[in-house]
């Protein structure tokens, strides 16, 4: 049984993959997003990314030059953790039945739902469970422009984004909150979430892109009138045509053909001919625990997460 649960645990080690030390998505001369490997000489001490208490004395409140680190690092945000709708939990749960079926050709049914019961479903849960093993792992990009932005928030310390409380979790609790395009890049942004691209850290092709929106282009903060300023942001079609309170099979999903002939000249050089995206409006939220979570609006949220190393953690767990 050991080897069993070993084997399916193994498999889903192709997804767990360690941040990369520099973010390389949007570099002049990338054809695409390539990850860097990091040999243990070059290993730094980057716990002030994902523990709270170190996090909160490193920034001192700097949250803009925390989400630039954030971007400069390449870091994965931890989208669906846990929960069994997660990308991981649904390949790792397929496998497990492939086995279950190959095993009833030659044993009854009966004996076959105590075993995959007890034998596989239980102990397989309770490892996984235990490992805190990753959901959907988003690698964090922001535009250039926005990065220009916060990079003089930074410096200058004034409209600095918020960090709403725990007891807003939800973008419709946030003060002022209505349904609209509006992002003043300190309580709301613009951004999206983008596929299939390659190499994309994480090791499941996805990033999740925040871009710059000027709040002065708007009539006023429940209006879809504001202007496409961000090359690399939303476009005038994305900002008039949002409803990201909708759940997203009911939504516009846009390939890099789209993307490109709505004005990011660049996109396919940048997240690779085949990626894909859906915009959403974001904000930050802290929980009980303090952990900042980057939440769309439709509620889907996820929180820095550092990848371990899996066979480390199944080599704890069985006393090695």
């Amino acid at each position: 049984m050991k080897l069993l649960v070993l084997l399916s645990l193994a498999l889903t080690d192709a997804f767990q993959h360690p941040i990369t030390p520099r973010n390389q998505l949007i570099c002049a001369g990338d054809a695409v997003m390539k990850s860097t490997a990091t040999s243990e000489a070059e290993k730094v001490d980057r716990s002030h990314l994902f523990v709270p208490s170190k996090r909160d004395s490193y920034y001192q409140g700097n949250v803009a030059r925390y989400l630039l680190d954030l971007d400069e690092e390449g870091a994965t945000f931890d989208f669906c953790g846990g929960e069994t709708e997660s990308f991981v939990c649904h390949w790792f749960f397929r496998w497990i039945m492939y086995i279950a079926i190959a095993v009833s050709v030659r044993i009854s049914f009966a004996i076959i739902v105590h075993i995959f019961t007890l034998s596989i479903c239980v102990p397989c849960l309770t490892i996984f469970i235990s490992l805190g093993l990753p959901g959907m792992m988003f690698q964090l990009s922001l535009t250039n422009k926005l990065k220009s932005h916060l990079q003089s928030v930074a410096s200058s310390n004034d409209e600095q984004p918020i960090l709403h409380p725990s007891s807003q979790s939800l973008m419709s609790r946030i003060p002022n909150y209505q349904k609209s395009t509006y992002a003043d890049n300190i309580s709301t942004f613009h951004g999206r979430e983008i596929r299939r691209v390659p190499n994309a850290n994480g090791g499941m092709g996805f990033v999740l892109q925040l871009s710059y929106s000027d709040p002065t282009t708007y009539s006023n903060a429940g209006t879809n009138d504001g202007k496409a300023v961000d090359p690399q942001g939303w476009s005038s079609e994305e900002i008039s045509t949002y409803d990201g309170w909708r759940g997203d099979s009911f939504r516009k999903w846009r390939n890099a053909e789209t993307y490109e002939s709505e004005g990011f000249g660049d996109f396919k050089s940048t997240f690779g001919n085949e990626a894909y995206g859906l915009n959403h409006r974001f904000y930050l939220h802290l929980d009980n625990g303090g952990k900042m979570w980057l939440s769309a609006e439709d509620g889907c949220e996820g929180t820095p997460k550092e990848a371990g190393n899996l066979f480390g953690k199944i080599g704890m767990l069985f006393g090695k």
